[in-house]
């Protein structure tokens, strides 16, 4: 403990501990500071010699023996055996347990991704500087070239001063900074890019890549996470980022301390006991107010720079009690700046924050983050940061209504919300609000959110206040090993609510399968020849009332794509207008799951049938004739394909609604009772006020039991079948019933022919919901399909093949009905080819 705490974290002259005779450098920063009360002199710690080495050698020191450490995460020798600080992010992230990985959203983001996003952000953040005079495609050559040759660019040797006086000023912020990969990256891309220009530049202080990673911890990096472990994990790969470049570690300087620049909070809570604390980017005594007492601005104004001064003076403060004694002087200006604030809003019409003692909870219960209070410099100079960039957590709002619920009550996000999201969504909404205009926001997250019904506000939000830079959408190719079921895509924006916006360049790759560096370098510098690399007007991205991003894009152009698309959509109306469109049943509850033995301590058995039984389980109810009429056969999507359904299933429901007498059923109120907890808890969860014992979402008895048509609500490809009503759906099946009023008009035979087409996977590929390779057939891109009726005369030779189809599918008749339907669409043989292509290709793949 003495190298630690006396070494490492003190202040010794020349760098002596005299209490175990050797010299320890000063690391700073904090990273090995005790806890305050921790009374570590007279604590006894009894570790034996053998934990670190043994006979055996399975002691730490012997493990560690076994690689090759380096601290420098660029060396690029001995690839496969190094151990360097990338590998503290590993493993943070495997020490996790797999359930709070999951529920957290927390995985690592691979190095050369990391790199890659970076390098576009810095470059786009130069051009923004200095378009005038460098083109984009030469501030890339130098932000990613290693070899750049800068003796050769004149415009870069002459306005060298410039361009390095735009790198120290930046400022950056992961607002879900996890264990410090992109603050890495970024330290490590400005240090390069500044050594570069040293023998241009007119200070020649301190020119060295040590003191430029210096300055750009110290002056650019910004960071929140709510779990406390990846901040300190952060600060220690900083240092060790620092402490690379020098040898002779008495020739440095230690790192800054970063406790008000990367801090653990919440990101995406700022309001606390009610309050909300945007009026904290007061600039001037015109901002806001009319009638503004000189007095209160004056004072707002000297604490709010006295909060500043001393912020900057204890970067560099040295020695952990005069740490403490400025670090408790700024946390009491912290009320004072705040109240103030209110007063000049106005809004401070209840007690004043030093009665609730808030500022007491920040220190002991970070579940907020004040992010105009904490950065206060950012938001009062910039205003705002330079660049935003990270990969937030992946969470999805069914199994954590609780963090959703947090964001709704306590958060200036809550406009945002729409229900079915994922908290993602909300990061993204944050990250624009923390740039400022012409920042970038650069994002790594799943590509759900392009069409996903609940990001409609989302898509709206950087319609209406970004220009979309780039999108590279990894679709199958999986960059997160340890989150395999996952679509992957890079974001990249610029902050700017101008109509005046250039191209989207796009990259969609083609590969199912584990990333390596390789492919991903090659897809990075788009010389992949299994990718599509496309570049897209901004306002061609959208689509609909819904605000769909279509990768493809909207091209203006008559395109093969374009042209067919059009010709589908020609003269016709959605789906919606002609038939009902609902999901199957939802009991909220179909069998015992786990979770469910767990949490209500549960004598049931794993799968046990509550709603959802099987044949011997409806056996063993000994239900009476009245009672069996409520068992009804019950199929899943798994059991459709295409033209058919296999109804040789061992499934039935328990069909009961709201409206259902259930005393008059006593067996199956007896089954129900005996799962009432779980039942009693849907009502609490959905906040619904139904009978206990019904179905949550019993659906339409005159649909369920009526000729329809049927699909799964996720599938490769397009598989619709008729159901004749005498089975009832999963909930993971979509019903498709044709009004009562179009049924002459619209054949349910022609229908279903069309949707089978390879024409319409097609339309359903560009225009619908598509996860990966897999078709989402959700509510709302069934309702947009366009329908278009034809004369019955040209239509006819569609049904009669799709009833041949029912009755035997054969991929010979297959090709006939797709080759009547290419006529009636009036397809040219390359448009022809083009869909067929399209079908082979994820149908074989």
């Amino acid at each position: 403990e003495f190298f630690f705490y006396e070494g490492l974290n003190n202040l010794n002259e020349n760098n002596f501990v005299k209490s175990i005779n050797i010299k320890v450098p000063f690391v700073g920063g904090g990273l090995f500071e005790y806890f305050e009360g921790y009374d570590w002199k007279n604590e006894n710690l009894n570790i034996p010699n053998s934990f670190f080495s043994n006979n055996n050698k399975d002691g730490i020191l012997d493990i560690f023996d076994l690689y090759n450490f380096t601290v420098d995460e660029h060396e690029d020798y001995d690839i496969e055996l190094a151990v360097d600080p990338e590998m503290l992010g590993r493993v943070f992230e495997n020490l996790l347990p797999e359930n709070i990985r999951k529920s957290g959203g927390s995985y690592y983001t691979p190095r050369i991704i990391v790199n890659y996003m970076c390098e576009k952000s810095l470059s786009q953040f130069l051009y923004n500087k200095f378009h005038d005079i460098l083109s984009l495609d030469k501030i890339d050559s130098f932000v990613k070239d290693r070899n750049f040759n800068i003796s050769k660019e004149n415009k870069f040797i002459s306005n060298a001063d410039k361009i390095d006086k735009a790198l120290h000023d930046l400022k950056i912020c992961d607002p879900s900074i996890g264990s410090g990969a992109f603050a890495v990256g970024i330290v490590n891309l400005v240090s390069r890019l500044r050594f570069l220009l040293i023998n241009y530049v007119s200070r020649k202080y301190k020119n060295n890549r040590y003191f430029f990673k210096r300055d750009c911890i110290q002056n650019s990096i910004y960071g929140v996470d709510i779990d406390s472990s990846a901040v300190e994990i952060a600060k220690l790969r900083l240092w060790l980022t620092l402490i690379v470049e020098k040898d002779n570690y008495e020739d440095t300087e230690p790192l800054p301390n970063l406790d008000f620049q990367l801090i653990q909070g919440n990101s995406l809570i700022d309001e606390v006991d009610g309050y909300n604390f945007q009026h904290l980017d007061v600039k001037d005594k015109d901002y806001q107010f009319e009638l503004l007492p000189n007095d209160v601005w004056d004072e707002f104004s000297s604490t709010k720079e006295k909060f500043i001064d001393l912020k900057k003076n204890y970067l560099n403060l040295k020695g952990f009690k005069k740490k403490k004694i400025l670090r408790d002087e700024i946390e009491a200006l912290l009320p004072k700046i705040t109240e103030l604030a209110f007063s000049l809003g106005g809004d401070w019409k209840k007690k004043p924050v030093n009665d609730f003692k808030i500022f007491n909870k920040i220190h002991s219960n970070k579940n907020f983050f004040l992010w105009k209070l904490y950065f206060i410099e950012i938001f009062q100079n910039q205003p705002g940061f330079d660049i935003v960039i990270g990969n937030p957590p992946y969470i999805g709002e069914k199994d954590n209504k609780s963090k959703f619920q947090d964001v709704r009550n306590l958060s200036s996000l809550k406009k945002f919300y729409q229900g079915k999201m994922d908290l993602f969504y909300f990061f993204f909404h944050l990250g624009i609000n923390l740039i400022k205009e012409g920042g970038i926001l650069s994002f790594i997250t799943t590509n759900y959110f392009i069409t996903a019904l609940g990001a409609k506000k989302l898509r709206e939000d950087i319609k209406n206040r970004t220009e979309i830079k780039k999108f590279i959408n990894f679709k199958e190719l999986k960059v997160f090993p340890s989150a395999r079921g996952q679509h992957n895509l890079i974001t990249i924006l610029k902050k700017n609510s101008s109509e005046d916006k250039s191209n989207v360049r796009i990259t969609n790759c083609n590969y199912e399968g584990t990333a390596n560096d390789f492919l991903l370098q090659e897809i990075f510098n788009e010389t992949n020849s299994n990718c599509e690399y496309i570049d897209i007007k901004n306002h061609n991205i959208f689509e609909g009332n819904e605000t769909y991003i279509r990768l493809s894009g909207q091209s203006s152009s008559k395109t093969l794509t374009s042209s067919i698309l059009d010709k589908i959509s020609n003269e016709c109306f959605p789906l919606n207008l002609y038939a009902h469109i609902k999901q199957g049943i939802v009991s909220g509850a179909d069998k015992v799951t786990d979770k469910h033995i767990e949490k209500f301590k549960l004598k049931a058995i794993k799968g046990e049938g509550i709603f959802a039984l099987s044949n011997l389980e409806v056996e063993q109810l000994k239900l009476n004739n009245s009672e069996k009429e409520l068992i009804k056969n019950f199929y899943k999507n798994s059991d459709i394909s295409r033209f058919c359904i296999n109804l040789s299933t061992d499934n039935k429901v328990i069909y009961v609604t709201k409206n259902t007498k259930i005393s008059k059923y006593p067996n199956i109120q007896k089954h129900l009772e005996r799962f009432k907890i779980i039942l009693k808890n849907r009502l609490i969860v959905y906040k619904e006020s139904y009978p206990w014992f019904s179905l949550h979402r019993p659906r339409n008895i005159n649909i369920l039991s009526n000729t329809k048509i049927v699909c799964p609500r996720r599938s490769k490809l397009n598989n619709f079948a008729i159901e004749n009503g005498n089975n009832f759906e999963q909930s993971d099946i979509m019903m498709i019933a044709v009004k009562d009023n179009y049924k002459i008009e619209l054949d349910i035979n022609y229908l279903l022919g069309i949707l089978n087409s390879k024409l319409f996977f097609f339309w359903l590929s560009y225009r619908g919901k598509v996860k990966g390779n897999t078709l989402e057939l959700y509510g709302k891109p069934l309702e947009e399909l366009p329908i278009r009726i034809f004369d019955k005369r040209l239509s006819d030779d569609v049904i009669k093949l799709s009833k041949k189809l029912i009755e035997k599918f054969t991929d010979v008749e297959f090709d006939k009905l797709n080759k009547n339907i290419y006529k009636l669409y009036k397809l040219s043989e390359k448009e022809v080819e083009v869909v067929e292509d399209l079908y082979n290709k994820i149908k074989f793949t």
